[in-house]
Order: C-alpha cells, then structure tokens, then sequence
C-alpha cells in the first residue's frame, strides 16, 4: 500500500516540476516535504499509514502526528490530489 503510495506522489511531484524532498529512514519510513502554490505540505509514509499534514502559521510546528492519517492507498492520493487542485 504505502510503496504504491509513495511511487504515485513521486511521480506526480516530478511530473508537475513541483520543489520537495525526501528524506528515508534506517526503518523504511520516508518523509516527502512539498512547496506548492504558497503551501507547505509534509508527507509521512510508513509500513501501515500515510500521515499528510499542511504546516501553516496556525500549524507552525512539525510533530510525529501529522494532521490527517490513511490507512489505504485509494484515500491517501484523494487527500494529496485535493491539494494539487
């Protein structure tokens, strides 16, 4: 679920010439930090979940809880393709 995930918004990113990085971790877990259209967006992938979160002067910090959590591949790209409208 989550590499199919991870593969989708890749591409997505790289096809729209969209700024971000990645950052992989020792556990598998990757971090996808994206500028877009003023916003800053902070992906989160890991085994079981994709975590999406919008960091904003309301939502200045960056903690482990992202603000919205999936569990399927399906929602986890509605919820990234929403942003990219």
């Amino acid at each position: 679920m989550t590499e199919v995930t991870y593969r989708y918004i890749i591409d997505e990113l790289t096809k729209r010439s969209i700024r971000h990085d990645v950052h992989s971790f020792a556990s598998g877990a990757k971090m996808i930090d994206i500028w877009y259209d003023g916003h800053f967006y902070v992906i989160q992938i890991d085994s079981e979940s994709v975590g999406i979160s919008e960091i904003t002067e309301d939502n200045p910090g960056f903690d482990t809880k992202p603000d919205a959590v999936f569990y399927n591949s399906e929602d986890a790209i509605k919820q990234f393709d929403a942003f990219l409208l």
